[in-house]
């Protein structure tokens, strides 16, 4: 009769194992967490990107036309209705909701500058950035949580125009100009005045343009 000389794993043979698959996991879940988290930062960029792109096809093909220099135009994207879609995805890689995202335009008197701003629902959002800057190479920089909060700029009308004056946003309503106490207000104004001091930006155009609706001129 033949005796079995099989040995299993010892107690301390399986307490050393669990252990090192926990070194493991300790070095490795924070690593693929980073990953991640980069990976969802340079999609952002990217989809950030594109938007400009529809917005810049829009205006070659005469579908928005911006001819007033020393005016910001902020076209609305990547929302249920918006005009402008793109052919793949289209929402923030952290979210599937935007709380407002935005295309602008300026017109520049011998061609157009564009640029792109927006947050989505987890709070991840991309200040007022021109479009030659939207490189996933810099978003770390670029996808940040300390945002300004524009979704009040949505307001009730496919066109809203707002003007700046001794530093304040203001808006016509009924024949009579009125200060803007809306808490965007300040921020768009500080935000206008510092990045886009060259281009002396006296009025802002809110283009909430839908699909029933995709012309501007």
């Amino acid at each position: 009769m033949r005796k079995n000389n099989k040995k299993g794993f010892t107690l301390i043979e399986l307490l050393a194992v669990i252990i090192i698959l926990g070194v493991i996991m300790l070095i490795a879940v924070p690593s693929v967490t980073r990953y991640i988290q980069q990976s969802r930062k340079k999609a952002y960029v990217s989809t950030a990107s594109q938007y400009v792109s529809s917005v810049v096809n829009m205006v070659n093909s005469g579908d928005l036309k911006f001819y007033e220099s020393n005016t910001l135009y902020l076209v609305k994207v990547g929302h249920n209705g918006s005009c402008v879609k793109l052919e793949r995805g289209g929402q923030s890689p952290f979210s599937n909701t935007w709380k407002y995202a935005y295309v602008g335009v300026v017109y520049t008197g011998m061609g157009y500058d564009y640029f792109f701003m927006g947050e989505d629902g987890t709070g991840q959002g991309i200040a007022l950035t021109r479009e030659r800057n939207l490189i996933d190479t810099n978003y770390n920089s670029l996808v940040v949580t300390n945002t300004p909060d524009y979704e009040g700029l949505y307001g009730c009308c496919s066109i809203i125009t707002y003007t700046i004056k001794d530093g304040e946003l203001k808006q016509t309503v009924s024949g009579e100009e009125q200060t803007v106490t809306k808490g965007f207000a300040s921020d768009l104004v500080n935000t206008v005045n510092s990045k886009l001091y060259d281009y002396r930006i006296s009025k802002i155009v809110v283009i909430n343009i839908n699909d029933y609706n995709c012309t501007y001129s």
